[in-house]
């Protein structure tokens, strides 16, 4: 009996970790290179210097490497059309590493001040973007 608790508490565990994943998604484009050399958005969430983006019918997405596609994989891409899949980042809050230092800033999410309260500005997200897992090139 201990062994079937055992078994059902280790299924139950890995249907919370599975939920907890990213949804995967799949995008098509073309996979442009861009220099970090601007300040804009886009140059903010690259990941290197240069960086790329997919560009879509909806628009352009800044990649980001994951562990089983690096940038230097990335840099083959530039030019081609691809599906991509892989799941998009909201990135990570980022932390000023010396005063007086230039980074944008952002609201904080819709429902979390008081209408009654001036909003307060934070430091924007680092590293938003579509992550890439795995790469098909179009022919």
């Amino acid at each position: 009996m201990k062994m079937i608790q055992i078994i059902a508490l280790s299924l139950a565990l890995l249907g919370c970790q599975a939920t907890n994943s990213p949804p995967k998604e799949r995008v098509t484009g073309f996979v442009v290179e861009k220099r970090a050399n601007t300040k804009t958005y886009e140059s903010w969430n690259a990941p290197s210097d240069p960086y790329y983006v997919l560009e879509t019918r909806n628009g352009a997405v800044t990649l980001q490497p994951s562990s089983s596609i690096p940038v230097a994989e990335l840099a083959t891409l530039k030019g081609k059309q691809v599906l991509l899949k892989g799941y998009h980042s909201e990135g990570e809050p980022y932390k000023p590493t010396q005063e007086g230092e230039q980074y944008p800033m952002e609201p904080p999410a819709l429902g979390t001040n008081d209408v009654n309260e001036p909003v307060t500005m934070r430091p924007a997200n680092r590293g938003v973007g579509f992550v890439v897992t795995r790469i098909l090139e179009m022919k």
